[in-house]
């Protein structure tokens, strides 16, 4: 499936992926499985303001089903405060649900940018 957004991003999804390029360059991805009611995703790339809606709907998604996270972010090389935003609000819904949602493995970009919003200790980080 493939989806254009309004700054002509182009959006491929498959079973498991979602990529987001700009013409031939890709921008950020985020891959998933899910085992157990625990989604783990992997987000990759620079997660650019302008796509944090694409990661808060599947966030959302994940959380109303009932699915506890689990964010792998150690191949971040930048990440947006939409995007920080996204994951923080992913997570009020998952604290009221009462489901876990973990940051794995921050890259240094990510923990500038936690450090930067003053956001680090509202999450639940593991190495």
């Amino acid at each position: 499936m493939n989806q254009n957004n309004k700054d002509k991003n182009q959006i491929d999804m498959t079973e498991d992926k979602i990529t987001i390029s700009d013409g031939d360059k890709v921008v950020c991805w985020i891959q998933e499985s899910i085992a157990d009611s625990k989604a783990n995703l992997s987000l990759g790339g620079q997660l650019v303001s302008d796509t944090a809606y694409v990661l808060w709907d599947e966030l959302n998604a994940l959380i109303s089903v009932g699915c506890a996270l689990s964010l792998d972010l150690h191949e971040v090389t930048y990440i947006s405060n939409s995007h920080l935003k996204a994951i923080r609000q992913a997570q009020r819904g998952a604290d009221q649900k009462k489901l876990r949602l973990i940051l794995q493995k921050p890259s240094a970009p990510v923990y500038k940018a936690l450090d930067d919003a003053g956001a680090r200790m509202l999450f639940d980080i593991e190495e």
